[in-house]
């Protein structure tokens, strides 16, 4: 019989990346975790009881309890993130979740009350918080660094990539470029972001051109500008470091890496990357302080009163989530 996770009994290991594209690599395996990976940090969820004797000596913050779910929620509602406030981690989340939850994961049966929970409890605290202006996106960094550019050196946008990322640069350029380019390695991803933006009330302003797997360096022959939205690719990167090289482009925003950790990438002068994004987050207005600051009060609250038990929500379903990721 699976029994569901309390509170009290959640672990979390929390692994913040350090700028060295090798600090990830170096993570230990956690067989069976269900493990969340972002921009900044690696994530282990499981039940408290499990001992990871190889994180003994690693820099690992290691949460439990009450703390591990105040943890998950200020993470899930962009409050631990460099861009205050921003949506894409939650869809990173929620991502991880059902690709755990499909794949037969060791402790999904265990976990899925509790995340549930985590769901709803950010989802009223992002509307209670972020449903207005406040609201940090990469889409819309990225659409204020491109602005001026675009006027300059007027041409297609490519976006790299498929994920949470891909998907907000991808809507907030919708109806602001005559054409959005768009390649990923997944041709069944590619064709799902294709058809969101396409469904777009603005995207009749703007041509939506896919490019399937076998076709990147067209799709960077095209392009003017390019944001790339996955990760740094060992094995890959040089040759679109090639492509970028080949063609006259004129703007290159890398979304996986810093400045420090970009290797091959940093010889490219008209480089930006996650640095530039965050110096361009916007100044801290009032509102914005305000609403960071009711969102840290609300997850302490609602981490102490799940601790609690007991229902605090109406219930949501996936479909009530989707605008938040």
């Amino acid at each position: 019989m699976v029994h569901s996770l309390n509170i009290e009994d959640l672990l979390i290991i929390n692994h913040l990346k350090t700028g060295d594209a090798a600090s990830v690599a170096d993570t230990p395996g956690c067989p069976g975790t269900f493990r969340v990976e972002t921009c900044q940090r690696v994530l282990h969820v499981l039940p408290g009881g499990t001992i990871l004797r190889a994180w003994t000596d690693r820099p690992a913050q290691i949460v439990r309890g009450v703390q591990a779910y105040r943890m998950l929620l200020r993470i899930a509602t962009g409050l631990e993130s460099q861009v205050a406030g921003e949506t894409e981690v939650f869809g990173q989340l929620k991502n991880a979740w059902q690709s755990y939850q499909s794949g037969g994961g060791k402790h999904a049966r265990n976990l899925s009350s509790m995340m549930q929970k985590l769901f709803e409890d950010v989802k009223d605290i992002r509307s209670a918080c972020f449903s207005g202006s406040s609201t940090a996106s990469y889409g819309n960094i990225v659409r204020s660094i491109l602005k001026k550019r675009l006027v300059e050196s007027p041409g297609p946008v490519l976006v790299v990539g498929a994920g949470g990322a891909a998907l907000s640069v991808a809507e907030a350029l919708s109806g602001n470029v005559r054409e959005l380019l768009l390649w990923n390695r997944s041709r069944g991803r590619l064709d799902e972001l294709a058809v969101k933006i396409r469904k777009m009330p603005s995207a009749g302003k703007t041509r939506v051109i896919p490019f399937f797997p076998p076709d990147e360096e067209a799709a960077w022959s095209g392009a003017t500008h390019v944001v790339v939205c996955i990760p740094l690719d060992p094995v890959n990167d040089a040759a679109r470091i090639e492509h970028f090289k080949k063609h006259d482009i004129q703007t290159l925003v890398h979304l996986g890496c810093t400045r420090g950790d970009a290797g091959g990438w940093k010889k490219i002068q008209v480089l930006l990357t996650l640095d530039d994004v965050f110096e361009l987050r916007g100044t801290n207005t009032r509102a914005k302080v305000q609403a960071l600051a009711t969102a840290e009060r609300l997850c302490d609250e609602r981490a102490r009163l799940r601790s609690l038990g007991g229902s605090i929500t109406t219930p949501h379903g996936w479909e009530d989530l989707v605008q938040f990721q």
